[in-house]
């Protein structure tokens, strides 16, 4: 059992363990959160809509990664993911990402996403300043939470997520040379063993590689991004399957969502093709209303291309 992971006790994750140890380690693990008779059908859903969007034109292609699949438009736009809450909206997660943030208010943006296959590797933050120390986005806890979602095994297996534990916390990513500057080498680099069926969340300012590749005959071994991509196939274990990832991001009121709706903006190179397939904004609005949870509409060309499929 790795730290950060939190069970369910009498049928509902804990609260107060899931904060101390998002608090301290940046970064959860809920065990058992989806049944594992569901990975089928999820996955066949994912595949489908796959098939759907590549017919649309609705995929992203990047030679740097000819397998990896990038699906275009938010999760909610997948509407075959309905009868599974679309994995991130249920209930017991939005009252849990209320209490991790301490708000009682939660938003949902559009910053949401499926990938199929694996593509970059490297140490990062997902945040918008992710090396000046003397910004607004190191003051106070961060207001912006990513989870995600694995349909097969990696605590056994290649593709998982990598993390620099407590590297969510600026006394600990100060660069040492430089106080003003953040550095991604601070922090005990550990591998995430999900399993089907987990959930994992973690602060944006949390360093993160994704897509690792676990030594065949040394498993328990945490190696860097960089020897990882230098790693011959022969030495790396397999991914149990093909890498199905999906994400969806969540976010407190205030300067931190600000801020990155603001980075979003000016990224429409990166962002637009996403965001103008996202879910029809009526249609999220009112399903968002139904879960407590509160819509902003990061640009005027939100889901101008939802398929309705």
């Amino acid at each position: 059992m790795q730290k950060f992971e939190v069970r369910r006790i009498a049928g509902a994750y804990p609260l107060a363990e899931a904060k101390q140890k998002f608090d301290e380690f940046g970064i959860i693990v809920l065990k058992g959160f989806m049944a594992a008779e569901t990975r089928d059908d999820i996955r066949d859903i994912l595949t489908r809509k796959l098939e759907r969007s590549r017919s649309k034109g609705a995929v992203l292609k990047i030679p740097k990664y000819p397998r990896a699949d990038f699906l275009l438009g938010d999760i909610l736009a997948n509407r075959d993911l309905a009868k599974y809450d679309y994995v991130f909206f249920k209930q017991e997660i939005v009252e849990l990402l209320k209490y991790l943030l301490h708000s009682k208010e939660l938003v949902y943006y559009g910053d949401s996403s499926t990938q199929f296959d694996a593509a970059a590797r490297g140490f990062h933050k997902d945040h918008v300043e992710r090396s000046n120390a003397n910004t607004d986005d190191w003051v106070g806890d961060y207001g912006i939470i990513r989870c995600a979602f694995y349909c097969e095994d990696h605590s056994k297996y290649s593709g998982g997520l990598k993390v620099r534990l407590a590297s969510h916390k600026l006394e600990n990513c100060r660069s040492s040379s430089d106080e003003s500057k953040i550095s991604h080498h601070a922090g005990k680099a550990v591998d995430v063993r999900s399993e089907y069926g987990d959930l994992v969340m973690w602060s944006m300012r949390l360093t993160h590689s994704g897509n690792y590749r676990k030594l065949k005959f040394f498993p328990g071994l945490c190696l860097h991004p960089r020897i990882e991509m230098m790693l011959p196939d022969f030495l790396a274990a397999p991914e149990q399957m093909r890498r199905y990832f999906m994400s969806c991001a969540f976010a407190r009121p205030g300067n931190h969502l600000e801020h990155y709706i603001r980075n979003m903006l000016r990224r429409d190179a990166d962002y637009r093709q996403y965001l103008e397939r996202a879910r029809n904004p009526a249609e999220v609005q009112e399903f968002l209303e139904d879960r407590k949870l509160t819509f902003r509409k990061p640009c005027d060309y939100y889901a101008q291309l939802d398929s309705g499929d």
